[in-house]
């Protein structure tokens, strides 16, 4: 299994629209990425850091995917009309990570 990595890291000024990002963004990578081995998609809203200052980043997202082939070919077919949605929800550049998941569970 692989998982895309999204991290919007916080800047000094910055937009996050958690509503959209949720209800139509995800929407829309469910869409096009669906046929293309995704298998879930997990969202994290930044609450703070271990020493209670601010978290570092505003969102977390991970898209698991079958396999690094799939997951490649969906990206290539509809990465445009995704990072063309970015702009509707936030004014921050996502990173973007591709990682091969050795360890999953409790």
């Amino acid at each position: 299994m692989v998982r895309l990595t999204a991290i919007y890291r916080k800047g000094p000024s910055q937009k996050f629209d958690f509503n959209y990002y949720v209800h139509k963004h995800l929407q829309l990578v469910r869409e096009k990425l669906g046929a293309f081995g995704l298998l879930k998609i997990e969202v994290a809203k930044g609450l703070q850091s271990l020493d209670g200052t601010a978290a570092p980043f505003v969102c977390i997202a991970n898209c698991d995917f079958l396999d690094l082939k799939s997951l490649l070919a969906g990206l290539d077919k509809h990465a445009a009309s995704l990072i063309a949605d970015v702009p509707n929800y936030t004014d921050i550049k996502p990173e973007v990570q591709i990682n091969e998941i050795i360890e999953a569970g409790p």
